[in-house]
C-alpha cells in the first residue's frame, strides 16, 4: 500500500511539474503532425494513381480517374516520330531508363495527359502481324491490340522494307467483328491526325549480333472518327470504361 501511494505521489509530481497548457499544446502537435502526414498521404496517391495501392485507395474513394477522350481541336502537344526517329528516341535507353519511363508513361495516362512532357505520337507505315483480343489480363481489357511492323523506304530500293520497330497499337471498345478485318499483312497507314496514338510502353528486345528490336504500345488519345481497316471496313472506339491497374500496358 505505501509502495502504492509512492508511486501515485511520484506521477502526481510529474503532471504538477508540467508547464501550463502542456497538455493543450502536445495535442495541438499531435493533431498537426496528423494534418501535416495526411495532406503528404494524400498528395502521394492523388499523384501517382498508377500505383496499385493508390488506384486501390481512390477507388474505394470513388476518385479514380477516367480515362477521357480529347478534343481533336485541342491534343495533348507531343512529337510525332516516323519509325526512325523513335529507334533514335527510344533504342538507346537503359533498362532502368526504360522502366523509368513505362512507370511516367502509365502515370500520365491515367492522368488524360495533364503532364505532356512525355508524350509521343507515332506516324508512319505499318504491316499488320497479328489482331488479338484485350482481356482482364491488360491494363485496357475491353477492346483489340494490334501488332504492327514497321515499314520504311531506303535511299536506292523501291517499296517499303522491314525496319526493327514494332507497334502494338491499343484500340479501346473496338468491336469483336473488327479482328477479323484487320487481316494479316494488310498495310495500315498512322498519322497524327485523327487518332492521335501516343506512347504507353517501350520494351527493347535484344538481338543475337544485331541491334534490338525497338517494342511501342500506343493508345489513342482522340476517338472522334472511326478507324479505317486495310479492307476498307470501319468502325469507332471510345475511351476505356475501367482499367485493370494491375493489368500489363504491353502485349
Amino acid at each position: 500500500m505505501a509502495k502504492q501511494r509512492k508511486h501515485s505521489s511520484l506521477v502526481t509530481n510529474i503532471l504538477e511539474a508540467k508547464p501550463p497548457h502542456f497538455w493543450w499544446i502536445l495535442a495541438n502537435l499531435v493533431a498537426l503532425c496528423l494534418a501535416i502526414w495526411s495532406w503528404l498521404f494524400f498528395l502521394e496517391v492523388f499523384g501517382n494513381p498508377h500505383e496499385p495501392r493508390n488506384y486501390r485507395i481512390l477507388k474505394a474513394l470513388g476518385r479514380e480517374q477516367m480515362i477521357e477522350a480529347h478534343s481533336p481541336l485541342f491534343p495533348p502537344q507531343g512529337d510525332t516520330l516516323n519509325p526512325r526517329n523513335l529507334y533514335k528516341k527510344f533504342s538507346q535507353l537503359d533498362e532502368k531508363e526504360v522502366k523509368t519511363l513505362n512507370s511516367e508513361l502509365k502515370r500520365v495516362y491515367i492522368n488524360n495527359h495533364k503532364d505532356i512532357r512525355y508524350n509521343t505520337y507515332v506516324q508512319g507505315s505499318f504491316k499488320i502481324l497479328k489482331a488479338a483480343q484485350l482481356n482482364a489480363s491488360h491494363l485496357i481489357p475491353q477492346g483489340l491490340i494490334l501488332s504492327l511492323q514497321a515499314m520504311v523506304t531506303h535511299d536506292g530500293y523501291d517499296g517499303l522494307t522491314p525496319y526493327p520497330v514494332q507497334i502494338h497499337l491499343i484500340l479501346p471498345q473496338a468491336p469483336h467483328q473488327a479482328r477479323a478485318w484487320l487481316q494479316t499483312g494488310g498495310l495500315l497507314e498512322i498519322r497524327q491526325n485523327p487518332h492521335y496514338f501516343s506512347v504507353l510502353h517501350v520494351e527493347r528486345i535484344q538481338r543475337s549480333g544485331d541491334d534490338p528490336i525497338l517494342s511501342l504500345t500506343c493508345v489513342p488519345l482522340v476517338y472522334a472518327q472511326e478507324v479505317s481497316a486495310p479492307n476498307g471496313k470501319s468502325f469507332m472506339i471510345s475511351p476505356p470504361e475501367s482499367l485493370e491497374i494491375w493489368g500489363k500496358s504491353h502485349p
